[in-house]
């Protein structure tokens, strides 16, 4: 359940729901081009789970998935990164440039509510929604008045009171775009990201039938696959979207939520490596 189902499912749903929200809510692409894009990387990814399914069958399952998860923990980030940075460059070099700093009172985010309490948590729901990294500043939160209730910091740009209109003519003299920019952004490049964190997918998912199956005698094959499995992807997996998008909207950084993805791999790469034999030579009758 640990080393095999739980890792290998949240690199694949990683490589595939998260690089389309990403392209959508954070590098602002419309839905046809991120979806597009994103489904051509797939598409040329999918030949890769033969070829490392015959590779594993060759060299052993637990090598194919345990290089496949230690890629996936140096890659992740630098990969989503740069999928940021060439699908909307704008946004990229703002966020390097004018860092947007929020502080107010009563300035915590729920994400459950439709519509938050306070003017800071209205501020910091408006810019969650945008896709726009943000710290809460205690030494700007002292600097607010008690009728401006909230301090928006974009840059050297100051903002009292939450406006949602002066927020964003104040992002947009940041550089901050409202959508990608077609003549700046750079798809191909986006595409060959998304096709690496794919490779990574298909890596570590395809022995995973052959492994599972040779891990058990024939007499409790059934069950002793089919719970750890369905434990493992319909939780580890399933709560993956809500529980990065939660870790994302209460920290401000929209690449919060990638450290569950690293957090599962890295527990699934120890029990792997420690306590799952290798299979591939094992007979199955």
């Amino acid at each position: 359940m640990i080393g095999v189902a739980a890792g290998f499912t949240v690199i694949w749903y990683t490589a595939q729901f998260a690089t389309l929200g990403l392209l959508k809510l954070v590098a602002l692409l419309d839905d046809l081009t991120a979806t597009g894009v994103n489904a051509v990387a797939q598409i040329f990814a999918m030949p890769f789970c033969i070829l490392f399914g015959a590779l594993s069958d060759r060299i052993g399952r637990k090598k194919v998935m345990l290089t496949g998860y230690v890629l996936t923990l140096l890659l992740l980030f630098p990969l989503f990164k740069q999928i940021t940075h060439y699908a909307n460059p704008e946004l990229s070099a703002a966020m390097a440039t004018a860092p947007v700093r929020i502080a107010g009172q009563d300035c915590v985010f729920d994400v459950w509510p439709k519509k938050q309490a306070t003017p800071c948590a209205q501020a910091l729901s408006f810019l969650t929604s945008r896709g726009i990294a943000y710290q809460v500043s205690s030494e700007t939160a002292a600097t607010s008045s008690a009728a401006a209730s909230v301090t928006l910091q974009v840059g050297s740009q100051i903002v009292q009171g939450f406006d949602a209109a002066k927020f964003s003519e104040a992002l947009s003299r940041a550089g901050y775009p409202s959508k990608t920019n077609p003549a700046t952004r750079n798809l191909t490049m986006t595409l060959l990201r998304i096709f690496a964190l794919s490779l990574l997918s298909a890596m570590t998912f395809a022995p995973v039938a052959a492994f599972l199956v040779e891990l058990f005698p024939a007499r409790v094959r059934y069950t002793s696959m089919s719970i750890p499995y369905h434990v493992g992807t319909g939780y580890f997996g399933g709560f993956l979207p809500l529980v990065s998008s939660y870790m994302a909207a209460k920290s401000g950084d929209p690449f919060a939520g990638f450290y569950y993805t690293l957090t599962a791999v890295a527990v699934a790469f120890v029990v792997c490596l420690v306590f799952l034999p290798e299979t591939y030579k094992r007979a199955i009758d």
